[in-house]
């Protein structure tokens, strides 16, 4: 397997994730928008000068089976956190990077595990969670993670953080096989407590997850890219009962998926 970390000079978590994972890569001599290509063993590192949301332009000049964007977490509650997510958009609100109501490729495997190894980081000041599905950029083809670490500038240029972050991306980038029910979440909040919970539980893993406030416009299409924009595919749909909104519509369409349903 081939993959691709994407770190910005104009993010300061990404730089400071960038300058620790440097130190383990090599310099292939290669150039990538004037910045130089580092590898280590099957795995690209590369850094760009544009927002990790709007980047989507390397696709013909790297060809990963599974691309990382080190970012930054920004949040009003500037919890500190470290959170990783699948991409894409469910809404017509592109402000953020991505096409209309389009989704990105999910790895639950991949995802999951960079969760669980984000757990040992030993400090009770941090949330780490999950987050639902959102923003940009949106590839279609190319399986994403983002893992991010926030949630202001004084989380962002944590060093101590950053270095942990960077050692626990480079812990995910092998073959991993499927031991786990892939899933589907749908429903709960932007930060899913419950489905985090089950992952870290070693329940499941979850690809796409839809929260409430997305489930009021959510269609047929949405819930069907959900299933199939995953490797691998889901095999049930987790729905948070008691927060989320169109639920009876939602249980039939993802009937017609043929994928299991859980209520909790």
């Amino acid at each position: 397997m081939e993959f691709l970390i994407i770190c910005s000079k104009r993010d300061p978590a990404s730089k400071n994730m960038y300058n620790f994972l440097k130190e383990d890569f090599k310099d292939t001599g290669r150039t990538f928008n004037k910045e130089s290509v580092y590898k280590k063993g099957n795995t690209n590192l590369i850094l760009m000068d544009t927002y990790p949301i709007f980047f989507d332009t390397f696709t013909k000049s790297f060809t990963p089976d599974v691309t990382i964007y080190a970012s930054k977490h920004t949040a009003a509650s500037k919890i500190p956190s470290l959170t990783v997510h699948s991409i894409g958009v469910y809404t017509n609100d592109t402000s953020l990077g991505g096409q209309a109501q389009t989704l990105g490729h999910a790895v639950p495997v991949y995802k999951s595990e960079l969760l669980r190894q984000m757990t040992n980081w030993q400090n009770p000041k941090y949330d780490v969670t999950y987050e639902v599905t959102h923003h940009g950029p949106v590839l279609p083809t190319k399986p994403v993670i983002f893992a991010e670490m926030g949630s202001d500038l004084t989380g962002w240029k944590n060093e101590k953080a950053a270095e942990f972050m960077s050692q626990t991306i480079q812990k995910i980038l092998k073959p991993l096989p499927k031991k786990r029910e892939i899933a589907i979440g749908i429903g709960g909040q932007h930060y899913p407590k419950k489905f985090t919970k089950l992952a870290l539980d070693g329940e499941y893993d979850f690809g796409h997850m839809i929260p409430r406030y997305a489930t009021k416009e959510v269609t047929q299409d949405l819930l069907k890219q959900m299933i199939t924009k995953s490797t691998p595919r889901p095999t049930i749909a987790i729905i948070d009962k008691q927060s989320t909104n169109k639920r009876g519509q939602i249980k039939e369409w993802l009937k017609e998926e043929n994928i299991d349903l859980l209520e909790i």
